[in-house]
């Protein structure tokens, strides 16, 4: 009262506690918004007297849980639930002779981080040091792991996710704007962290890609409807996944399948078919971790079948040489089409042994090593056909006599 008179809102009526006891009734706690199944989560509930909690599962089945409650002093308690089956659940909590407590109820989610897992799983995605190999476009099975959303970060940068219309999810890192070398990763759903993914990811610099080789005829050569294939070989380039890229003068693409005989071993066989209308040349480009292989873009030459008249043949081998010396002629069978390539020489008694080196990109090295001087034939035949040229005719000498070397005193 003041002056004699009733002052508005009054009587007042409160509750008098000892020092430092809470009265607020609320709740509070990382257990009103996730749970992971089959973990215990908790939160705490300020009340004077027990609380009153409830926790239903929000389907047609209704599971309720049984909280445990602890008491903690000063009016605290700690309500903690474990559940065993992924969904969405609520959570009612009320303070006996107060009504329910602000926020009530609570809808949470229980999920299970681990059946978050990528299609095919982390092996070939990862490095020898378990870090995300960039860039990446992972694919994301999460039928299983409960109501959620994932959530990709690189130093603290989120990345977006796409839903596909499966359900799955897609994750596209091309790590363009990072620099060379190792990056946080943090992956989680309802923001609980992913268990058994990468925690770094990793770019590759160029000096890595430049030491991948790229050999076969595939590379330089095609025959329009019949498999063309190439080798990647990346033995001595850090761990990683090729990529490749195949179009035509329109710049459609053109698939080609990726095969590693020896997962152990960096090498892989590379295969493509180009169309039966396929004519001119394609664009061929190899990356190895998002970077571009040496000597890449390549233009592959389709023809619509082999043709032995293009095959070019030169050097100094096809005309003479010296007994028990190797004899080295280049040929290029670049433009004509896929074919066998056969190399013979014969001299008036014995044959010359031959080799052919492949440089993997449809050119060859001959070697030819004469067994007697004379007259030799040589004879170089692609797809069965004589090349331009062929036979050649080699004139061989003898080797040197050192004992008819005359010497003045």
């Amino acid at each position: 009262m003041y002056g004699g008179e009733t002052i508005p809102s009054s009587p007042l009526n409160f509750t008098a506690s000892s020092s430092g006891v809470r009265n607020d009734a609320r709740a509070a706690g990382h257990g009103l918004e996730v749970c992971h199944r089959n973990k215990e989560a908790s939160f705490v509930v300020y009340c004077p007297i027990a609380p009153n909690v409830q926790i239903e599962r929000l389907d047609e089945y209704g599971e309720r849980i049984e909280p445990k409650i602890k008491a903690l002093g000063n009016n605290e308690w700690r309500i903690s639930y474990t559940i065993l089956s992924v969904g969405k659940y609520e959570i009612r909590a009320s303070c006996p002779n107060r009504g329910s407590l602000p926020g009530s109820p609570w809808h949470i989610s229980c999920v299970e981080t681990n059946k978050v897992t990528p299609v095919g799983g982390w092996g070939t995605l990862v490095d020898h040091d378990g870090r995300l190999i960039l860039p990446a476009r992972i694919i994301f099975d999460v039928e299983n792991a409960g109501p959620g959303k994932l959530v990709c970060s690189i130093d603290g940068i989120e990345i977006p996710v796409d839903k596909l219309v499966d359900g799955k999810m897609c994750l596209n890192i091309t790590g363009e704007n990072l620099a060379a070398g190792e990056h946080d990763l943090d992956l989680t759903w309802s923001g609980l962290t992913i268990t058994q993914c990468p925690r770094s990811a990793f770019v590759t610099g160029q000096q890595a890609a430049d030491k991948v080789q790229l050999m076969g005829r595939g590379l330089a050569a095609a025959q329009a409807g019949e498999a063309a294939h190439f080798t990647i070989d990346a033995s001595n380039a850090p761990a990683g996944r090729p990529e490749v890229i195949l179009t035509s003068q329109d710049s459609t693409s053109l698939p080609v399948s990726l095969a590693q005989p020896r997962p152990s071993e960096n090498i892989w066989l590379a295969s493509y078919t180009p169309l039966k209308s396929t004519t001119g040349t394609l664009n061929l480009s190899v990356k190895w971790n998002g970077r571009l292989v040496k000597g890449c873009p390549l233009t592959v030459a389709v023809g619509s079948s082999m043709d032995a008249s293009k095959v070019i043949a030169s050097g100094e081998g096809l005309r003479h040489g010296i007994v028990g010396k190797d004899i080295k002629s280049w040929i290029d069978t670049r433009r004509a089409g896929p074919g066998e390539l056969t190399a013979h020489c014969a001299g008036v008694r014995k044959v010359a042994y031959c080799e052919l080196y492949d440089h993997g990109d449809a050119t060859f090295t001959l070697n030819i090593k004469p067994q007697e001087p004379g007259r030799h034939l040589l004879t170089i035949k692609y797809g069965g056909q004589n090349v331009p040229g062929s036979p050649f005719a080699l004139k061989v000498a003898g080797a040197p006599d050192a004992s008819k070397v005359g010497w003045q005193k």
